[in-house]
């Protein structure tokens, strides 16, 4: 029986893969650290509007952090 430390590592490992199935032009994800990564790089090539100006931007990058109880909370983006 695997205990709660071999699931969340079995977890992060499927989440890695699925991540780097995804990855592409649009959505660049870059993970950070060691195996099994709790951190992610995401780069958004997608122009948004970042200002009521207007002002654009061509993309946007973020930090998404897999929390020590993750899957039981959420990940963290900034």
């Amino acid at each position: 029986m695997l205990d709660q430390r071999e699931i969340r590592n079995k977890r992060l490992v499927n989440e890695y893969k699925e991540l780097m199935r995804i990855n592409g032009d649009i959505i660049k994800i870059e993970p950070l650290g060691n195996t099994p990564y709790e951190q992610y790089r995401l780069t958004f090539n997608i122009r948004t509007i970042i200002s009521n100006k207007p002002k654009f931007s061509d993309k946007t990058i973020c930090t998404l952090t897999l929390p020590p109880t993750y899957p039981f909370t959420p990940p963290n983006a900034h």
